[in-house]
């Protein structure tokens, strides 16, 4: 199993579609109107090998814990696991949940790890100031990668389905899945570096990409 690297992804504020790498820069050039919107931070999150990605907006006066809270949601939660924000590649602390996003100068680097057993670790981005109307939500999602393709191990076809008893784990169409059944540990094929791992089976609903609210300007 392995997927391709730099994977593009959609603007969701205006459909503009292009790489991680230039992603931040499309958003503090065309969506940071100041007026008298709410002062947020823009923030890059992304897997330890830098093919899953996200970019969010969450307000100043916001903390870890929202942060935290959006990240099980959006990519990891499946068991209830502990997790914390690291400085970068230092484990002997931690930051604690109640730090405010507006404490964090801009371009620092962060570490955090869900789960301590099968952990997954990302990489946390403070890019730049970014303004906003009011939301309902704290973190707003504005681009994502698109979904990766796998292949069917038998047949070839799209995978629907992995095998998360055979590291790094055997890729399934529904049709092939069928024919495994009882005998492999299935889990679905999801857009997040956690698919395969433990008992993760995919993100809260209004956080998914297919059903994903269009972000309001």
């Amino acid at each position: 199993m392995e997927a391709a690297k730099q994977q593009k992804g959609p603007c969701y504020l205006c459909g503009f579609e292009t790489s991680k790498a230039y992603m931040g820069r499309h958003l503090l050039a065309q969506h940071c109107e100041a007026d008298d919107r709410q002062e947020c931070c823009l923030i890059k999150i992304e897997d330890e090998n830098g093919e899953y990605w996200l970019f969010v907006d969450i307000p100043l006066s916001s903390t870890l814990s929202v942060l935290d809270k959006f990240l099980r949601e959006v990519w990891l939660e499946c068991c209830g696991h502990a997790s914390a924000f690291r400085p970068q590649r230092s484990y002997n602390e931690e930051y604690r949940m109640n730090c405010r996003i507006g404490s964090f100068p801009l371009g620092t680097v962060i570490e955090y790890e869900y789960d301590f057993g099968s952990t997954t670790t990302l990489t946390v981005t403070f890019v730049g100031n970014i303004y906003r109307e009011k939301q309902k939500i704290a973190v707003r999602v504005l681009a994502r990668n698109h979904p990766y393709q796998f292949k069917c191990e038998r047949c070839g076809k799209q995978a629907a389905w992995i095998d998360a008893a055979e590291w790094p784990g055997v890729m399934y169409c529904g049709a092939c899945a069928k024919k495994v059944g009882d005998d492999g540990y299935l889990l679905p094929v999801v857009n997040s570096p956690r698919m395969g791992v433990c008992g993760y089976c995919g993100e809260f609903d209004k956080f998914g990409y297919k059903g994903i609210k269009k972000a309001k300007k």
